[in-house]
């Protein structure tokens, strides 16, 4: 661990504890922080960790991150999922929330416009692609899913169980039906 950096183990307590403390407020219905807060807290424990730190935290208090160059789709230590064959369609949905950090958790349509493509075929295809970047994403983790109002894609993070505010299954279940 970093007994030789107090002040970092120090940072990683308060930084953790912050994070729990606003999990239990939302659970109450009021957020301690903001989603650019709990974004700065993400991305700081994700720095923190890239720079050696060897403590384990929950999956849930990290940002996913898309590795472009190995092509390789991580959450914490969790490799989520790897690219070996072209899928350059989920490659642009990965591509589209690196550049925006993943603290937004929406983005438009990502996906590059085929001529004379109609716009129900460009829904399909971006549902096929949001369908086929969630297949083989490990159960409890994160989870993608197209927006049933709009042509906007959402991610978010999954408990362990199957409840329906941990994962929405419910909804995805319900998106996947339109």
């Amino acid at each position: 661990m970093h007994a030789s950096n107090p002040p970092l183990l120090v940072a990683i307590a308060t930084f953790t504890q912050l994070l729990e403390a606003h999990e239990r407020s939302v659970a109450s219905g009021k957020p301690l922080m903001s989603d650019e807060g709990l974004c700065f807290i993400r991305q700081a424990l994700v720095s923190i960790r890239s720079h050696g730190t060897e403590s384990v935290f929950p999956p849930r208090l990290l940002l996913p991150y898309w590795d472009t160059d190995r092509r390789q789709f991580w959450l914490g230590n969790t490799l989520l999922k790897e690219y070996s064959q072209p899928a350059s369609n989920q490659i642009a949905v990965l591509t589209a929330f690196r550049s925006i950090g993943w603290a937004a958790r929406r983005i438009e349509d990502p996906l590059p416009a085929i001529s004379r493509e109609l716009p129900g075929e460009a829904r399909l295809r971006l549902r096929e692609t949001v369908k086929n970047l969630n297949r083989g994403i490990p159960k409890g983790t994160i989870h993608f899913w197209l927006e049933p109002d709009n042509d906007g894609v959402r991610w978010d993070f999954c408990g362990g169980g199957s409840s329906k505010d941990t994962c929405l299954d419910a909804f995805f279940e319900e998106v996947e039906e339109l």
